[in-house]
């Protein structure tokens, strides 16, 4: 039986360019590639440029096209102001596929995973904290392929009642952490014209100072703050290959 999964990035509550790509999901999906125990993996971005108009519908269409075995759907949360459409979200799923596990993970459930499991029935799991090494145990699980002692840093439902595993370890060597999965992105929809603005290539740190990598006109601007950062980069672009930022992205990438 078929064993996939989907991991989905909500649509961010924000007047301004909302394009940027999740390094959460992005790294999560590598570490399940690296796992090799699910069939099929896919990253559906509400906040693509030029996949703005995706509809919870495209996420249901996409889910029943893989719904042909296991399913296993991961919802980012990073803030608390996105759970109520990460809650709307989930019980959609539910309502349309009552036997697919939801999972949520980020900021606010790993703050409030407890509040969560009482009283969202609709969500079955909460990742909390780093779930780069952990959350591929979580399918493990939801795929039949282990039991409850294998779990660690999650909040679920085991036969009705509510269970915690508490942290006990943390991820020591970023470096050990597989390749992230920019397969699963379609680029494609994240082409966008910068000459009159910024654009935000990657948002988030896995673990490393503050970044912020963007394009103005035909110039890479990178800026950084804390130990290790870069101070501030300025260097044309038409192909460049980041090298400043090469902590977030674990290896040199020429876009």
């Amino acid at each position: 039986m078929k064993k996939s999964l989907i991991l989905v990035y909500p649509k961010k509550i924000s007047s301004g360019y909302s394009g940027d790509i999740s390094l959460a999901l992005l790294y999560l999906s590598g570490c399940v590639r690296a796992s090799g125990f699910c069939d099929y993996i896919d990253i559906f971005d509400f906040n693509a440029p030029l996949g703005a108009g995706k509809t919870v519908d495209d996420l249901i269409k996409t889910i029943g096209s893989r719904h042909e075995g296991l399913t296993v759907v991961g919802i980012n949360c990073l803030y608390s102001a996105a759970f109520p459409e990460v809650r709307a979200i989930a019980q959609r799923i539910k309502n349309e596929f009552p036997n697919v596990k939801t999972v949520t993970g980020g900021l606010h459930p790993t703050l409030f995973y407890n509040e969560i499991m009482r009283g969202c029935p609709e969500i079955d799991a909460v990742s909390i904290g780093e779930a780069d090494a952990d959350f591929p145990n979580l399918l493990r699980y939801f795929f039949g392929a282990a039991g409850p002692d294998i779990l660690n840093n999650v909040c679920l439902r085991v036969n009705g009642e509510i269970i915690t595993k508490t942290r006990n370890n943390y991820i020591r060597d970023l470096d050990s952490l597989p390749m992230p999965g920019y397969e699963f992105y379609n680029f494609d929809e994240y082409k966008t014209d910068t000459s009159t603005r910024s654009l935000c290539l990657f948002s988030q740190a896995e673990a490393a100072p503050t970044y912020a990598i963007s394009v103005r006109s035909n110039l890479l601007w990178v800026k950084g703050s804390g130990q290790g950062a870069p101070t501030v980069c300025l260097m044309k672009y038409r192909t460049f290959t980041i090298l400043t930022a090469s902590i977030i992205l674990k290896s040199r990438m020429t876009i």
